[in-house]
């Protein structure tokens, strides 16, 4: 679930620019890196008007008959850059005539607040609520210069469904570890084959067994 509404939320932005509902493309729709130097490194300069999605975990949990149902967070950050100041990186520019040439961040935010906010996206889950808005400062980069990001908080709630195990199963009736303290590397049963072969208990720094009743 929680890939397939990050996937979903990117979708709908593209959506909306192929359908024309607003008047720009988004060259950048990924996942949010949790590593920007080596972002830039593959990619390169920035492309934007840029969006990146995040899940930001659990706020709260709730016990149900199918399984708990969970407060979920995702983040939106959206970019924007412009190399003639910082206001036009902000404010964009509009033609004449009305239409958008550079969006601007402040009007990705708004967009992009406007195509989720109360959106299921298609998925077995609550609408989609706008809860936070906040200034993304970006690290002192070069790939970053002139860029102006905004980051968005939506929740929505969805069931975790419990998992059953099938009758056929084996039963689980005890637990046996090899503990590699700090670790070592030293934990192997048989260091001349691919991988650490376990158990390894004549090699382990410690040893747990447990037996269930």
């Amino acid at each position: 679930m929680i890939a397939a509404v990050e996937k979903a939320m990117l979708a709908r932005l593209a959506y909306a620019a192929d359908r024309g509902a607003i008047p720009y493309r988004w060259p950048t729709l990924e996942t949010y890196p949790e590593d920007w130097d080596q972002y830039f490194k593959n990619k390169g300069t920035l492309r934007t008007p840029a969006a990146w999605v995040v899940f930001g975990g659990f706020d709260k949990i709730e016990d149900s008959n199918d399984g708990p149902i969970a407060t979920a967070s995702f983040g939106l950050v959206v970019a924007d850059t412009n190399l003639r100041d910082e206001e036009a990186t902000r404010h964009g520019r509009t033609l004449a005539n009305g239409t958008t040439m550079e969006p601007g961040s402040y009007r990705l935010m708004l967009d992009a607040a406007g195509l989720l906010a109360g959106q299921d996206l298609g998925l077995d889950m609550s609408e989609l609520s706008l809860v936070e808005v906040a200034q993304v400062r970006s690290a002192s980069q070069d790939a970053l210069r002139r860029t102006s990001l905004w980051a968005l908080r939506f929740t929505t709630r969805f069931t975790v469904p419990f998992l059953e195990i099938g009758e056929d199963a084996a039963d689980f009736t005890a637990f046996h570890a090899n503990w590699d303290i700090r670790p070592f590397g030293n934990v192997d049963a048989d260091p001349g084959k691919p991988g650490v072969q376990l158990p390894a208990d004549a090699t382990a720094d410690a040893t747990d067994h447990v037996r269930f009743p």
